[in-house]
């Protein structure tokens, strides 16, 4: 059985702009299994079961909006 896995910093505080294009084209034409992805904001529209995330926490206590995760196609995943 083939998986097909990608890994992006999709640098999202830096390309607000494109960043549901960027969403939309590793979802949609790269089409991963897998894709493990950091500095991202997830969509909305993810299933919350193929989604395990982790917002960056500061040191100071804020908590980003953006952070790290990994995100399936079809594929149940938890959070640890």
């Amino acid at each position: 059985m083939a998986i097909k896995i990608a890994t992006w910093n999709m640098a999202c505080w830096s390309h607000r702009k494109v960043h549901d294009e960027a969403w939309a084209f590793l979802l949609d034409e790269v089409a991963p299994d897998i894709a493990l992805v950091q500095e991202a904001c997830p969509p909305a529209q993810l299933d919350p079961s193929g989604l395990a995330w982790r917002p960056l926490k500061r040191r100071n206590g804020k908590v980003e909006r953006w952070g790290t995760g990994v995100v399936t196609r079809g594929l149940p995943i938890t959070c640890l």
